[in-house]
């Protein structure tokens, strides 16, 4: 019964491979309204509730910087740990974020990077780099610079039944 959706495309096996096969399906040229020189927006289906206006923040920031995704600062001090599980250093928290979605990213910038991907995804894993969102693809594939949007900390993450009874609380305020 979905009258705006254009297409479905199959997921991968990481965010980010789900993602680059959505990627490529657009540049296929299977859409129809291909979207060449515009912004795609990625948005993790599991934050349904972002609102209008981190839409309209994030858009604005990708028009003029190119790459943008929306983000709070850190409340809680965030330790670095060794492989033993000791306290190794504590970053400054004032320079913390917790990077929502979407990001959103000028169509050229995030081709260009998810290209790059694909052909050094392997050596990438095999050095231990992690690839954990799409900015980290356009930082660590093309150097880029992303621009943090603020972002809301309603607009949380739900992965655990937790999170389903702090968003009913949300949606009842």
């Amino acid at each position: 019964g979905f009258t705006k959706v254009v297409a479905v495309v199959a997921g991968g096996a990481e965010r980010y491979l789900s993602v680059a096969n959505a990627l490529c399906y657009m540049e296929q040229g299977d859409l129809s309204v291909p979207n060449t020189d515009g912004y795609v927006f990625i948005h993790d289906g599991a934050r349904p509730l972002v609102t209008e206006q981190i839409i309209a923040d994030t858009f604005e920031a990708a028009k003029e910087f190119g790459a943008c995704c929306a983000a709070v600062p850190v409340k809680d001090t965030i330790k670095i740990a060794d492989e033993a599980g000791f306290v190794e250093t504590t970053p400054d928290r004032s320079r913390l974020y917790a990077v929502q979605t979407p990001q959103v990213f000028s169509v050229p910038l995030v081709m260009e990077a998810y290209r790059k991907l694909a052909v050094e995804d392997a050596a990438l894993r095999e050095s231990g780099v992690q690839i954990t969102d799409d900015a980290m693809v356009v930082e660590t594939l093309l150097g880029e610079k992303v621009k943090l949007v603020e972002g809301s900390y309603k607009n949380i993450k739900i992965t655990t039944p937790e999170d389903i009874s702090i968003a009913e609380g949300i949606l009842e305020v």
